[in-house]
């Protein structure tokens, strides 16, 4: 099953540099969540099919370009960690933006997406896992 996550997560990346929003959120489940890396000047948080359109619409609106181009997979229980660097260029800036971010997702028992959890690194994705059930 951790495979068909992957494959899955995946293509949810492929859909979202396309700009295919819509094709993202197939693979989110009811009642999603997400929350914005700790260390964000302005960490956001959303729950919900509206809220996560909204989020992924405003990352395509604040930057052009915007992309996460996946480096590895790892399957910890019911989570997948996503090792990505993202990319873009400030829309009102200019500033380009390179570097790396680490995604948890939550799978749940219908193999959607529950939540989704950013972080700066690997390491501290892993600490939080700790805790989780």
């Amino acid at each position: 099953m951790s495979q068909a996550w992957i494959d899955s997560l995946r293509e949810g990346y492929e859909a979202f540099n396309a700009g295919d929003i819509v094709r993202v959120l197939e693979q989110f489940g009811a009642g999603f969540s997400g929350r914005e890396r700790p260390d964000s000047p302005e960490a956001r948080s959303f729950e919900g099919d509206t809220a996560a359109l909204d989020a992924l619409r405003t990352l395509h609106s604040e930057f052009d370009d915007y992309r996460f181009e996946p480096q590895g997979f790892d399957v910890v229980g019911n989570h997948v960690i996503a090792s990505l660097r993202q990319s873009g260029r400030g829309r009102i800036s200019g500033i380009p933006i390179d570097g790396d971010i680490v995604h948890v997702w939550e799978i749940g028992e219908d193999d959607r997406a529950r939540s989704l959890r950013a972080f700066s690194t690997k390491d501290e994705a892993l600490a939080a896992l700790d805790g989780a059930p």
